[in-house]
């Protein structure tokens, strides 16, 4: 079983380092304004990861301690790819996926590198929730936007700029409001 731990091992973090190094956005041309999750997204992934570090090792020196049946094995092996999985998950997160406003429009990053980018004449909806700005295009495309206070309040000045008239004048307002109260 510490064989098969040691292969989750070997196989999930050097990809996502791998996943981190191909795949964060570069700086675009016409880059306005790029919004992140928090840091802590990151430390909480570094933590899972530690995690399931810390599982192993004491697989290693302890083996008798955490599983004593083939079902026990199985368990810890579990917790140990759950571990490794969301902790990869957060990592790419905060690395990797993020939302570029451009000088065309919101380029939406995905966690493993994909792109997608609503362009500001096409957005037609916009709405907070949670703490997050939900923005709708005319082709039925959505992407979410938030995370870091300070990169979230440039973003909501810059929507306020280059969408069209109207178009979630009260979310912005809100959460413009919101953002300045948490300075």
């Amino acid at each position: 079983m510490l064989t098969i731990m040691l292969v989750i091992f070997a196989a999930v973090m050097p990809g996502t380092a791998a996943l981190i190094f191909f795949k964060r956005p570069r700086r675009e041309e016409d880059e306005l304004v790029r919004v992140r999750e928090s840091r802590a997204v990151a430390v909480m992934g570094g933590l899972l990861w530690a995690f399931a570090l810390g599982m192993y090792l004491y697989c290693l020196l302890a083996p008798g301690r955490l599983y004593t049946t083939e079902s026990g094995a199985v368990n810890v092996a579990v917790f140990l790819g759950m571990g490794l999985a969301f902790g990869a998950a957060a990592l790419l997160t905060y690395f990797v996926k993020c939302i570029i406003a451009t000088g065309r429009g919101v380029l939406a990053v995905g966690m493993l590198g994909g792109r997608e980018l609503l362009a500001w004449h096409n957005i037609i909806k916009l709405q907070e929730a949670n703490g997050r700005l939900l923005l709708l295009d005319a082709k039925g495309r959505q992407c979410s936007v938030g995370g870091n206070q300070e990169q979230l309040r440039q973003f909501v000045l810059l929507a306020k700029e280059r969408l069209r008239p109207g178009v979630g004048a009260a979310a912005l307002k809100s959460m413009e409001a919101k953002l300045s109260k948490s300075k």
